[in-house]
């Protein structure tokens, strides 16, 4: 059971997402030698797929949930490593694409950051909902580059981006011991605890290691 839960990224259930790091990473070897019309092939392909995974009913997603979230080709998750390659690949062209035709992109940003959530209250149809959280998604990374767009990042945030990884990892821990305590409190006080606790454990813990261990170290043990 713990080789098991080691090689599927299952002792916590958000570690399904080291899974796919493992899994899609190593891509990143032949794509560098590939033509440059590899990946937008694969990109094409990974959005059929995950269309035609998400027209399958929400409680039947193919697999079981387990393996479901584990696929590279469900949910998106190679298409979001095959996005970030192509979008450092043509950045300069996404750059002046936006800043020619910012009047008609934003319209469609501002569709992407109100549909995403409205999608989780399950008042559209169902197979909508992932193609909705792709597109929220990317509606908020393009929110994010376009307000940030020539201006340096502090010293805060650098360093919170430098160690994401350590915090991702770690603060579903905390979560989980803090739960049982708050479980009667009303909502959004107790998702709002809950989101303070996992980011702050998790940015603690980092903190400390990076100061025991050093920067390499600690980016090599723990991804701080």
């Amino acid at each position: 059971d713990l080789f098991f839960q080691l090689a599927t990224g299952s002792p916590l259930g958000i570690y399904y997402y080291v899974f796919l790091i493992a899994v899609i990473a190593p891509l990143a070897w032949p794509l560098s030698r590939a033509g440059g019309a590899a990946a937008p092939a694969l990109l094409a392909a990974c959005a059929l797929a995950t269309a035609a995974l998400a027209s399958r009913p929400p409680d039947l997603p193919l697999g079981g949930y387990f393996w479901s979230l584990r696929n590279p080709l469900d949910h998106f998750a190679l298409g979001f490593f095959l996005s970030g390659w192509l979008v450092r690949r043509e950045l300069p062209r996404l750059e002046r694409a936006w800043a020619r035709g910012r009047h008609l992109l934003v319209p469609g940003l501002a569709a992407g950051l109100v549909l995403g959530p409205v999608s989780a209250t399950h008042v559209l149809p169902a197979p909508l909902g992932v193609p909705l959280r792709i597109a929220y998604t990317f509606a908020v990374i393009a929110l994010c580059a376009a307000t940030a767009r020539g201006r340096r990042p502090g010293r805060a945030l650098v360093w919170l981006s430098d160690a994401s990884l350590a915090i991702y990892l770690l603060h579903r821990i905390f979560q989980r011991l803090l739960e049982p305590s708050l479980a009667a409190w009303p909502e959004p006080a107790r998702a709002l605890a809950l989101v303070a606790v996992g980011l702050g454990g998790g940015a603690l813990v980092a903190g400390l290691v990076q100061r025991a261990l050093g920067p390499v170290r600690a980016r090599f043990w723990l991804g701080a």
